[in-house]
Order: C-alpha cells, then sequence, then structure tokens
C-alpha cells in the first residue's frame, strides 16, 4: 500500500512559494505554452526598464557572418559589482523569456558580482520600436549566441561566466563556442535545465504526465482517490485549463527543501484535493485554479511569433500539435483535435533543422545543474549534452526533487547559492557544496 507524504507546508507557506515560482517561472512557461493572440505590426515604446541607465546599447547586423547590411539596436541589462570580482551573463529560457529589469532574478546572484541580463534580439528590450518586423532567419540560435558574444567583445570582459537557463543553455553552449574561436573563453559556463538536443513536442508533454504520475504515490489516499473518480478536471477546469495548471505546477518541485517532508508544489496542491483536505490547502488549491480559469491569452508581436517558429519549432521542441487529455486520474497524450494557425505554421518547420550540442564542443569547464524531475528539460538531456562534450572539464550537480529550475528555486530557497557560486568561480568543485548544502544534492560524473 502506498504511504502518503505528510504534509505540513501550511498555506502561508504555499502562498509565499506560489509567489516566488509566480515571478520566476510564470514568463517562461506561459510563453512556452500559451501561444494566446498575435498581433502583428504595431509601433510600442520600449518600456520604462529598458530605457534605466543599466542598459547598455550596441549595434548589431541582422545576420552576423555578413560583413555588411541591416543593423539593430542590441540592449543589455549590466548591474555593476565590485572590481575584481566575477561577471555573470544570463542567457534566458523560452524561446522568449525577458529577464531585464527584474531585481528578482538579479537577487539570485552575488551581491558583489558584475550581473549581465540579456533577451533575444527583436523581443522584449530589443524589440524594434518602429515597428519593424524582422524576417524568419534573423532569429537564430547562432545569431543570439553572436549578439552574446558581442557583449563580451564591447565591454572587453575576461573574467566572466556564462549561465544558461533551459533554451538559454543552448545559447549559453553556442556563444562559448563562439567566443573560444575568437579567443575570449568565458572562464566557466554554467548549465541549468539543459537541453541537450532538438525533442519532439511528444516528449517533453509525456514527461509533464510522468512527473505527475509519479506525484500521485505522494498524495493523501483521499487526494488520489478522489482525482481517480473524475472523468473531468475538477474545481470548473476545462482540460485546456486543467493541462496547462498541471504543467505549470510540475515546475518547481520541491518548495520545502530542507524540510523533511519534501513537499513539492504539485503535491501540495493536489493536496488541498478530495475529502479531509485542509481548509488551508483547499483554499490555496482554489486560488490557483481561479488564475488558470481567468487568464486571458497573451498577446504577442509577430516578430514574438517569428522566434518561436524559427527557433523553438524548428530546432528545438517542433511543432505544438499535442495535448495533454485527464481522464480518471491520469493523463493521457493526443493529437489536438484542431490545430491553429500557428500550430498549422509550426508545423512546417517541423524540427527541420534540429539543436544538437555535440556539434558544439567546447574546451570551457562546463558545470550543470540539474533537477531529477525536471519536466521540460528532463535529466537525460543534460546527460546527453555532458556525455558528448569531451573536451571540457565537467561536472554535473543533481538536485533531488527538483523541477525546472532548481539554482534560482531550491538551492536559493536552501540558502546553497552563494555556496553554489563560490564553488564555480573559485575551485571549480562541487564536494564542497554537496557536504554543507542541506538541499538534497548528489555529484554525478566528474570528468
Amino acid at each position: 500500500m502506498m504511504q502518503p507524504v505528510r504534509t505540513g507546508v501550511s498555506l502561508l507557506q504555499l502562498e509565499k512559494a506560489f509567489a516566488q515560482e509566480l515571478a520566476m517561472i510564470t514568463k517562461y512557461v506561459f510563453f512556452l505554452l500559451v501561444l494566446g493572440v498575435t498581433s502583428f505590426g504595431y509601433a510600442k515604446p520600449l518600456a520604462d526598464h529598458c530605457k534605466a541607465k543599466s542598459v547598455k546599447s550596441i549595434s548589431r547586423p541582422w545576420y552576423p557572418e555578413k560583413k555588411s547590411g541591416k543593423t539593430f539596436s542590441y540592449r543589455f541589462q549590466v548591474r555593476e559589482g565590485k572590481p575584481g570580482k566575477p561577471t555573470v551573463i544570463l542567457t534566458p529560457g523560452g524561446p522568449g523569456d525577458v529577464p531585464m529589469g527584474s531585481e528578482k532574478i538579479l537577487s539570485r546572484y552575488p551581491k558583489d558580482f558584475t550581473v549581465i541580463l540579456t533577451e533575444p534580439r527583436g523581443i522584449g528590450c530589443n524589440e524594434s520600436e518602429s515597428g519593424e518586423e524582422y524576417p524568419l532567419d534573423f532569429f537564430t540560435n547562432e545569431n543570439v549566441a553572436h549578439d552574446v558574444v558581442s557583449i563580451v567583445k564591447s565591454l572587453k570582459l575576461k573574467n566572466y561566466h556564462i549561465h544558461g537557463v533551459s533554451w538559454g543553455t543552448v545559447i549559453a553552449t553556442i556563444a562559448t563556442k563562439f567566443a573560444e574561436s575568437e579567443g575570449l573563453p568565458p572562464k566557466s559556463t554554467i548549465l541549468s535545465g539543459v537541453i541537450g538536443h532538438g525533442v519532439k513536442e511528444i516528449d517533453w508533454l509525456n514527461s509533464v504526465a510522468r512527473v505527475y504520475h509519479k506525484e500521485l504515490t505522494r498524495i493523501r489516499p483521499e487526494s488520489r482517490e478522489y482525482l481517480f473518480s473524475l472523468s473531468k478536471p475538477p474545481l470548473g477546469l476545462s482540460q485546456e485549463q486543467w493541462a496547462k495548471l498541471i504543467e505549470f505546477a510540475v515546475t518547481p518541485g520541491d518548495i520545502t527543501p530542507t524540510d523533511a517532508t519534501q513537499e513539492t508544489f504539485l503535491a501540495s496542491f493536489l493536496n488541498g484535493l478530495g475529502k479531509g483536505a485542509d481548509k488551508e490547502k483547499i483554499a490555496a488549491a482554489e486560488k490557483l485554479a481561479a488564475q488558470f480559469k481567468n487568464k486571458k491569452p497573451e498577446k504577442h508581436t509577430r516578430n514574438w511569433k517569428s522566434l518561436k517558429v524559427n527557433v523553438s519549432c524548428r530546432s528545438i521542441f517542433g511543432a505544438e500539435i499535442g495535448r495533454l487529455v485527464f481522464n480518471k486520474g491520469v493523463f493521457s497524450v493526443e493529437r489536438k483535435e484542431k490545430l491553429r494557425d500557428f500550430d498549422k505554421e509550426c508545423l512546417q518547420h517541423d524540427l527541420t533543422s534540429p539543436y544538437d550540442s555535440k556539434r558544439f564542443l567546447v574546451k570551457t569547464p562546463l558545470h550543470y545543474v540539474q533537477g531529477i524531475d525536471d519536466p521540460y528539460t528532463p535529466v537525460w538531456g543534460a546527460v546527453y549534452h555532458h556525455e558528448n562534450q569531451i573536451y571540457a572539464k565537467r561536472q554535473m550537480l543533481l538536485v533531488k526533487n527538483a523541477g525546472h529550475s532548481p539554482l534560482f528555486t531550491q538551492l536559493t530557497r536552501g540558502g546553497c547559492s552563494e555556496m553554489f557560486w563560490k564553488a564555480v568561480t573559485e575551485n571549480n568543485d562541487f564536494s564542497s557544496l554537496v557536504k554543507k548544502c542541506k538541499v538534497p544534492t548528489v555529484v554525478w560524473a566528474e570528468h
């Protein structure tokens, strides 16, 4: 008989954890999962944070491989640290995440480090102010990586590290290769939520279902029995809304990384369902459900759509034509009943040029930080990347019960972030981190 995990997390803890994950992860998850209504070709003024003094701008060619042609303004944010301390360049996920202006993200790094936040060309602070629509081939992994290397050149960086998260691990890998070829290698490259190669959408949908089904074994029997009794989603949600909620809820992983309960965000939510549920958990579950029931379609520019088509569809996840269907407590993966116009366009580019990390072999030391229960970039992607980077010194830190961004969630919440960055920038050794950090971690396959 399966034994439930004790659920000693209060509503206050859950609400706090939800607020933290919502701030850090919602942009990525919804950019990845909710396409919404796309708006095309309109002039839009830059957000105020894009014009702050900390934001720098350099002129970049549309096509970095060409010596002449059209250019655009490439912006990035610099938080100055102490002289002599390392610089970290963040390449974010998505594709389409826009971290510039986020004090919360900057707070994830040591205060004395210089931190550079980047956003993809044509997106966010790099959107065209005139409403110019860039062609599809303006948006490629290689072009975005060249932009990152241009920062290194412009600022004449030497003591710097590249930190890639999710899709940003693709950009970080390629940028490291390009920087090496120009004699400007980083001290190390940190990869969190690693993409090793392009995958079919069905692979990560099945991964989401796998993590969900695993969590069913960790929740109260009453909650599990309630879910098994349902022929349609609970809480008045549609199939699509319930799937989106679960896709979101599996992302953070453990919300109490140093607590004996080791309760995940998803398990805590599911424990608010069924007979005998704690009142606080019921209220928290209903509040989370309301977030998805009332979610309005996102509006995106044509350039955002082009980035999705030529990067995500073409090289990372392929066509988004599947869906999760809930029945009797479990999920199955089926083809969408009706494809949207975007789905049809994406299907035309379905992994026509899949990314493969072994095409970009580097010599720079590599540090992998991977959640064992990451649904979007499963651990096997990190293993693939790790095993093929045969010329680099590399080590992988696996974080137990962790989801998609363990460095920004479990390690930060568990008080181990400073230890991590010290290990990366001073001694390149995770062994002392594993001994001192209270978050369950293990160093796997040092080379």
